[in-house]
């Protein structure tokens, strides 16, 4: 059975960016508009990755991180955060959430999908 990955952003054109390329390599793709529909579809799909944006509405990627890790329940799925900020704050802030890796935008296609693999 394939992957399931949760995508959560708030740009569709992104997210159907994200999620055509996820689908062209076998994965299942869910998505989400923003940091609670992520919580949301998290509890529907129980993905097996999370790739968050950090700038969204209603909750950002790193209150929703921070959320699904201090869950005993979904602490140990991976969570990556896919973000236009480049500040070592930023990249701090979210290694303290629980955060296990981070993608730079604009994504490259190949780094993206290396580092989902992982």
């Amino acid at each position: 059975m394939p992957s399931t990955i949760l995508i959560a952003d708030d740009e569709p054109a992104f997210r159907e960016y994200m999620a055509t390329l996820l689908r062209a390599q076998g994965f299942r793709v869910a998505a989400a508009a923003d940091g609670a529909e992520a919580l949301q579809q998290f509890s529907t799909v129980q993905p097996d990755l999370v790739l968050l944006d950090v700038e969204m509405p209603e909750m950002t990627g790193f209150e929703v991180c921070a959320s699904l890790k201090s869950d005993p329940e979904t602490r140990l799925t991976p969570v990556v955060l896919v973000t236009g900020l480049t500040s070592s704050e930023d990249r701090i802030r979210g290694i303290e959430v629980g955060a296990n890796d981070f993608i730079n935008k604009p994504v490259d296609r190949n780094e993206l999908m290396a580092r989902v693999r992982s």
